[in-house]
């Protein structure tokens, strides 16, 4: 069992459906660090943290002291974007943003599900958003009940993953994700080329569609999410059965909100090595050559 501390609305609620959804492991409230302590089927600790005002000093330094077997970590919303101006410092333990499942929730909570390779990192470029831009499948914030789909899609080069991407480098960084784990790529500078052109009707010969919000940086910062929303709402329309990702640079929980409900239906956080996208890819689809896992 997995103790949860602290509060389950938004993005945090998000997380702990993800955990119980993706596993048979069960998830419990506990107050106190006392009542997790005193279950010996307690595996985990996850402490979520509102806002910074309620950064939790003691529970921090009592579990730094007594609880040196279980694995414990802390959840927090986008206040932690700013980390290096919250007074906190370096906290000296795990601390991990809502967004930033599969390249920390993830293997913290199911390491024998990861990709092997603890180099991955380095074989590509950091997939950053220039600096002037600001659900498992089936895991979308307007699915009833909010179900993790245990369905796993059919990838193969046949059905290549489409990469929306205005910046070639972040768009080269993705392909080389896709080729790790087996499949073949097209790259198109934004969702609205691909929806204007001939082939469009590809998406019946499409495994996944990837939109970097990189594809809006001609756009004003604050109408970017807008166009982003637009167009998933319009792939979605025309190509329900098509799985849509959205990689965006520190992505806030009321955008997420807005992209998912639209029909996204994961999100990778930027900046980034390209382990995120490989993990989703191996953990959700059927590929012709799966990541080998430890």
């Amino acid at each position: 069992m997995i103790a949860w501390n602290g509060p389950n609305d938004g993005c945090y609620g998000w997380i702990r459906r993800r955990v119980e959804q993706a596993t048979t492991i069960a998830t419990f409230h506990a107050h106190d660090l006392d009542a997790i302590l005193s279950t010996p089927q307690c595996t985990r600790i996850i402490v979520a943290v509102r806002n910074r005002l309620d950064y939790p000093w003691q529970l921090v330094r009592r579990l730094e002291q007594q609880s040196q077997v279980l694995p414990w970590a802390l959840l927090v919303d986008n206040w932690w974007d700013g980390a290096r101006r919250t007074g906190i410092g370096n906290p000296g333990h795990i601390i991990w943003p809502w967004y930033r499942w599969w390249e920390g929730w993830f293997p913290w909570l199911y390491p024998e599900r990861c990709i092997a390779s603890h180099n991955t990192a380095q074989l590509f470029s950091p997939v950053h958003a220039p600096i002037d831009t600001q659900r498992a499948i089936g895991f979308n914030q307007s699915t009833t009940q909010q179900q993790v789909s245990s369905k796993r899609f059919s990838m193969t080069s046949e059905k290549p993953l489409l990469i929306f991407a205005g910046c070639s480098t972040t768009a080269e960084s993705w392909r080389e994700c896709a080729k790790l784990v087996g499949l073949q790529t097209r790259v198109f500078r934004s969702p609205e080329a691909w929806l204007e052109m001939s082939m469009k009707s590809d998406a019946a010969h499409t495994g996944c569609l990837l939109i970097d919000d990189s594809a809006y940086l001609d756009a004003p910062v604050q109408q970017q999410v807008n166009r982003m929303n637009e167009d998933i709402q319009a792939i979605v329309a025309q190509y329900p059965n098509c799985p849509l990702v959205i990689a965006a640079n520190m992505p806030r929980w009321s955008d997420w909100n807005l992209w998912s409900s639209s029909g996204a239906c994961e999100i990778i956080a930027k900046p980034a090595y390209g382990v995120p996208l490989c993990q989703f890819l191996n953990s959700t689809f059927q590929t012709d050559a799966a990541v080998e896992v430890e």
